[in-house]
């Protein structure tokens, strides 16, 4: 039902995990992410914990600093 522009589709941990490690390398970061999936009920909201799981491992020792601090969930998925 169509693409949000400069999305990536991501839906396994392995890529989100490859798609942090290549973010955190990246020169240019992005300020905002936003997950989603059909409703996010599920797949997204799975995926944005683990996205802010892997940014605090990563800042362990500069707590409470976040790589990414501005990552959303999409309130109904793209369904709404």
């Amino acid at each position: 039902g169509g693409h949000i522009a400069s999305a990536q589709n991501i839906y396994t941990e392995s890529d989100l995990r490859l798609l942090f490690s290549n973010l955190i390398l990246s020169a240019s970061r992005p300020s905002i992410i936003v997950f989603h999936c059909e409703f996010s009920s599920e797949r997204g909201p799975r995926l944005c914990r683990l996205f802010r799981s892997l940014d605090r491992q990563y800042n362990m020792a500069n707590y409470p600093e976040l790589s990414f601090p501005s990552i959303y969930l999409l309130d109904g998925g793209y369904a709404e």
